[in-house]
């Protein structure tokens, strides 16, 4: 008589909790001692064996992200049972980025700006990079046209997993072009009746900058109009124009007022002759040419 047990019973195969690393530093990827699943049997365990690397001990090199590991039991009659096991390593080291020394450029002639080729600074990740964009366009690259002045410029790298690094550039534009000042042709003018000066409308020069004019002043009276009232005789107007930047420039104009105005004699004595021969009139001489700018 042939008396036959069967083992049906399935191993026992209890996997151990899921493990989460960080990625070795400068690596996509972490080294991790994984532990491996609770087993029994009631007549014994044949073998333990993980998808990962197929063997009894699936500690190794494991990537970035998640690994789902299946442990697989045998007993020794061929009945089996499977667990699963996640192994995830994250990336949180942020990847490097080095900008390019500031950059600095003359304003184009006759504009207030420049365009500037930026250099696009270095970059790394341990996993890779997804993307590099700045601060001033929004994209890689961040040639284009500054103004005069400083624009600082943030460039952001960010890695595959998400992680950011940034770092700042410096674009400084200078205005180093003098405004332009074209002055209006010299004046002439003759005195006003009964005086020594005339009062003359000045015109003002021409004047235009690429940025901007802050101020523009003349010798005569330190303003922006020199109208006024000219001595006889030519009087030199310097006129200075100064741009936003602190860029000057220069020009003359000469106003010239003449003297056509004949003199009068008012008599002194009834007879209308004025003495001077010595004889007691050198004062009133005296006097009559002291009102007559004599």
């Amino acid at each position: 008589q042939t008396i036959s047990v069967i083992d049906t019973q399935l191993p026992i195969n209890a996997c151990a909790p899921d493990q989460i690393q960080i990625s070795d530093v400068g690596q996509c990827n972490a080294d991790v001692e994984v532990a491996g699943p609770l087993t029994g049997d009631n007549c014994g365990v044949a073998t333990i064996i993980n998808s990962f690397n197929n063997t009894a001990d699936a500690s190794s090199n494991y990537p970035v992200g998640t690994t789902m590991v299946f442990w697989t039991v045998t007993d020794v009659h061929g009945n089996s049972s499977t667990c699963v096991q996640s192994i995830t390593v994250t990336d949180s080291e942020n990847p490097v980025i080095n900008c390019i020394a500031d950059q600095s450029q003359t304003a184009t002639e006759g504009e207030c700006f420049a365009v500037v080729t930026v250099l696009t600074p270095s970059s790394g990740d341990n996993c890779g990079v997804a993307s590099v964009s700045n601060s001033y366009n929004g994209t890689a690259d961040a040639s284009g046209n500054y103004p005069v002045g400083t624009t600082t410029v943030i460039w952001t790298v960010t890695d595959i997993h998400g992680n950011t690094s940034t770092c700042a550039q410096l674009i400084i534009i200078t205005d180093d072009e003098d405004p332009s000042i074209t002055c209006a042709p010299d004046q002439v003018h003759v005195a006003e009746q009964g005086a020594c000066t005339a009062y003359v409308n000045v015109v003002a020069p021409l004047t235009g900058d690429n940025c901007g004019v802050a101020a523009l002043t003349n010798s005569f009276n330190g303003t922006s109009n020199a109208s006024g009232n000219y001595p006889v005789g030519m009087t030199a107007v310097l006129w200075a124009i100064t741009d936003i930047h602190g860029n000057t420039s220069t020009c003359a104009q000469v106003i010239t007022v003449t003297d056509a105005e004949a003199p009068v004699l008012s008599p002194l004595a009834a007879n209308g002759i004025v003495e001077c021969d010595g004889a007691g009139n050198l004062e009133e001489l005296a006097s009559w040419l002291s009102a007559h700018g004599g």
